[in-house]
């Protein structure tokens, strides 16, 4: 687990970048989904266990996603959903 402190700018960078990545991905945009997996480094910093294995997950989708069919993108899906109640759960602790 991190040492790093989470604070609300953490979380409201990661909930934008989830967000940036489900925009490309409802558009089908799988070219830029898999340029953006490189950024997903810059949240591991403040991620506990499960947050750092969603972010792995994650990269790896993205890395990969141009070469998916469409209906793998429920995988992606999943990971983001996992990672925004994460964001969710944090929030609420820090309030």
């Amino acid at each position: 687990m991190s040492d790093s402190v989470v604070t609300i700018e953490n979380i409201v960078c990661l909930e934008n970048f989830i967000q940036e990545i489900d925009e490309l991905v409802l558009c089908e945009r799988r070219e830029e989904v898999g340029e953006l997996s490189f950024k997903v480094d810059n949240y591991k910093v403040h991620a506990d266990d499960s947050l750092l294995k969603a972010l792995q997950n994650l990269k790896h989708y993205m890395k990969n996603f141009a070469y998916y069919s469409v209906s793998t993108r429920v995988y992606l899906w999943e990971t983001t959903e996992f990672i925004q109640n994460w964001c969710n759960n944090r929030r609420k602790k820090l309030n």
